[in-house]
């Protein structure tokens, strides 16, 4: 699934069309795309909070994560991918209830995978996390998954166009309102429960990953 991901950028229709074929044949061939693609901002994450620091708003001063809260900030970064295109699947098979198109959930799921992938790859931004750097790639991401979702619907779904733009305005507004709530979710578990010390001033002499004594 991996190589039709740039045809999506200069014909996403046949794209999809594609796509929905391969998901009839092999209905979970998303997963390996999914779970392999959601290292890229859990990583980014982590290089970026242990050892490009975080330029705060109102403060011109750096902080820095310790490896070990670093890591487990990526882990929850890792984990937030998939628990959004879970949901996100869920919602567009809710939304799509009463219509005899809706989705299988493994078609759902492998449709809201494909939609996330501006995000995964905006993810790279994370390795150097500026503030204005964040908000421009959080707003061009964005706006290709809304592009990729008004597209993917009629031809994923088998829907006309005329009858698609309902489902998708509500697929795009509550799933907005949702993903928004899960990263708030993982953000504030993170808070909590794994974040192993306060913010540094200078960064960690420290290796990429959590040593057995960070642990203790």
């Amino acid at each position: 699934m991996l190589n039709l991901l740039p045809r999506l950028l200069h014909s996403p229709a046949h794209a999809w069309l594609e796509i929905r074929e391969r998901t009839d044949r092999h209905p979970w061939g998303f997963l390996p795309l999914l779970l392999g693609l959601s290292v890229l901002p859990a990583a980014c994450t982590y290089i970026g909070a242990v050892i490009s620091g975080w330029d705060f708003f109102g403060t011109d001063d750096v902080r820095y994560l310790d490896p070990r809260s670093g890591f487990n900030l990526a882990l929850m970064c890792y984990l937030a991918f998939p628990a959004g295109v879970l949901v996100m699947a869920l919602i567009t098979r809710w939304v799509l209830f009463r219509t005899p198109q809706r989705p299988t959930l493994p078609a759902s799921l492998t449709f809201n995978t494909v939609v996330a992938v501006p995000l995964m790859l905006g993810g790279i931004a994370a390795l150097n996390p500026e503030r204005w750097l964040l908000l421009i790639v959080a707003v061009l991401t964005s706006g290709a998954s809304a592009f990729l979702l008004f597209v993917g619907v009629p031809v994923f779904m088998r829907m006309t166009r005329r009858a698609s733009l309902f489902h998708t305005a509500c697929i795009l507004g509550f799933g907005f309102l949702a993903l928004l709530t899960t990263a708030f979710l993982f953000l504030e578990f993170w808070l909590e429960t794994f974040m192993a010390s306060e913010y540094r001033t200078e960064p960690a002499d420290a290796p990429l990953l959590p040593t057995p004594e960070d642990a203790r």
